[in-house]
């Protein structure tokens, strides 16, 4: 059995649940950086934007895992539908918390 393991910040995991949710809405493979080239665009220049927000530095020039990217299932517990929420906004189709680091990038920049 494999595991995998995301350690991300509340921002990328924002950025990561928005990438999923358009993805999900536009029946485009986003994660597998296919699709729409506007919004590979679009959650290519956010995800630079965003590492600004926390003062890292990305190497735009790395190279993507394009490994078989195949799902499982995955069962949660959680104690309410809130938690579960708040664990697993994608889910939910929750950008809230991307909309809101768009509009601080935004501000940042006008």
């Amino acid at each position: 059995m494999f595991v995998e393991l995301q350690i991300r910040s509340k921002i990328q995991h924002s950025w990561a649940t928005a990438v999923e949710v358009v993805g999900a809405f536009t029946k485009q493979a986003l994660k597998a950086s296919a699709g729409d080239p506007r919004w590979l665009d679009f959650f290519k220049y956010t995800s630079v934007e965003f590492s600004k927000l926390e003062n890292c530095v990305i190497d735009q020039n790395e190279e993507k895992n394009k490994d078989d990217q195949s799902k499982g299932v995955v069962l949660v517990l959680a104690a309410s539908v809130r938690d579960l929420k708040k664990a697993y906004p994608n889910y939910f189709a929750d950008t809230d918390d991307f909309e809101k680091y768009v509009a601080q990038v935004y501000k940042a920049n006008n």
